[in-house]
């Protein structure tokens, strides 16, 4: 089914149109959804290249602006929307494409990311209290059904305002990293060549990074700083990737390979703990190439 769908959606310009726009419609609804347009935008990338993707990106936000302005009066909407979704997964495909390894590309996006986290704290340095007065909004609206006291709710509001900016940043980072494999996979089934594809697919990240993602952890535990460990929290994004990826090579291996695989991404679901414990193990990976010994 899912290579009916993809072969569908790189069948032609209208048939990718129209796809993109139904998704980015849907993630207007359901946020999730964004994933979904991401990837397909980045399986065009793959399959038609980038200026293809391109014109797609631009009709299919021109048509979300269009949208949004009779829909709610706010023809900005569809833009930010447009742009938040297929923007990223454009650049990360295409740097892919252009690379040829997917190691590159996630290293770039997160090189990409950090930019963009500092960027935001140096030209906003009042983003803490932006967050506070969104945080206090929900929050309040939820507290009917709670029973946290005031005082303790502005405790965790404010707290909680510290790590938004990073917080945001590594989950977008994620999920456009999520949707670069999928992608990856989607078009290698296109093209009937997904078991050539596996070694391609392989995340092995620089040493150096690993390194300076465990120092600056260190940093950050050691002097409280809120700054360093959002910075140690983005990078950790693609070890906990590499971790997943390194499961997959070691499961290929194993007799019930699939089971245990199921189980990780279970665990990952529903104990999201399991993520500190695979961003350990991709670091470790990193530095040790630990998969290929297993492997053997």
């Amino acid at each position: 089914m899912l290579k009916g769908l993809a072969s569908f959606i790189v069948s032609s310009r209208v048939a990718a149109f129209g796809t993109l726009l139904v998704l980015c419609l849907l993630a207007l609804m359901l946020p999730l959804a964004a994933l979904f347009s991401s990837t397909a935008i980045m399986l065009v990338v793959l399959y038609a290249g980038s200026r293809q993707a391109l014109y797609l990106a631009i009709a299919c936000t021109l048509a979300m602006t269009v949208f949004s302005g009779f829909a709610t009066a706010s023809p900005l909407l569809g833009i930010a929307m447009g742009i938040a979704q297929l923007l990223p997964g454009l650049v990360l495909a295409s740097l892919y494409k252009r690379s040829g390894s997917l190691s590159v590309a996630l290293q770039t996006a997160v090189v990409i990311a950090l930019a963009i986290f500092i960027g935001v704290i140096r030209l906003l340095p009042d983003i803490e209290q932006i967050w506070a007065q969104l945080l206090e909004q929900l929050l309040t609206a939820m507290q009917a059904n709670a029973s946290l006291p005031a005082a303790e709710m502005e405790t965790v509001v404010a707290r909680l305002a510290q790590f938004m900016t990073g917080l945001v940043i590594a989950s977008a980072l994620l999920m456009h990293s999520i949707a670069l494999l999928f992608a990856h996979w989607l078009h290698a089934l296109v093209r009937s060549n997904d078991e050539a594809e596996i070694e391609h697919g392989e995340i092995s990240l620089s040493k150096v990074l690993a390194v300076a993602t465990i120092l600056i952890s260190a940093a950050a535990l050691a002097t409280q700083s809120v700054f360093l460990a959002q910075l140690s929290g983005i990078i950790g994004i693609l070890f906990f990737l590499q971790g997943m990826n390194a499961i997959h090579s070691i499961t290929r291996a194993m007799t019930k390979g699939k089971l245990w695989l199921i189980l990780s991404y279970l665990l990952v679901i529903f104990i999201p703990q399991t993520m500190l414990l695979l961003v350990l193990f991709g670091l470790i990976d990193s530095l040790s190439n630990l998969r290929s010994r297993i492997s053997h």
